[in-house]
């Protein structure tokens, strides 16, 4: 069974419990964030992956990155204000993950 909601604005098609291979993110943060995605291979274009992730949420992307490679790049998450939140380097393999969380304060 596939379940899919519609994003507003960009059409985009997202999975929430799915066979296809896709990208899984949860924000962990206290603030819905922007995630955009820049390719190694033509650095300076973002990709928006998706906007307004609410904090404690999850979104399963399934038609922003390649299945049969993994892509090299970084995915960054950003706050309303266009700050950026974390940030996750390496390589994007499907099915994959990442966790956003807030940074830790250094120890003093």
């Amino acid at each position: 069974m596939l379940l899919v909601a519609l994003t507003l604005g960009g059409c985009r098609l997202f999975a929430a419990d799915t066979d296809v291979a896709g990208f899984g993110t949860t924000n962990r943060t206290d603030e819905a964030v922007d995630i955009v995605y820049i390719n190694d291979v033509g650095p300076g274009e973002e990709g928006v992956v998706y906007e307004d992730l609410d904090t404690l949420s999850y979104v399963y992307v399934t038609d922003m990155f390649r299945t049969d490679i993994c892509m090299g790049g970084v995915l960054i998450a950003r706050d309303q204000a266009g700050d950026e939140v974390a940030r996750r380097h390496g390589e994007i393999c499907l099915p994959g993950e990442w966790i956003i969380e807030a940074p830790r304060p250094s120890p003093t």
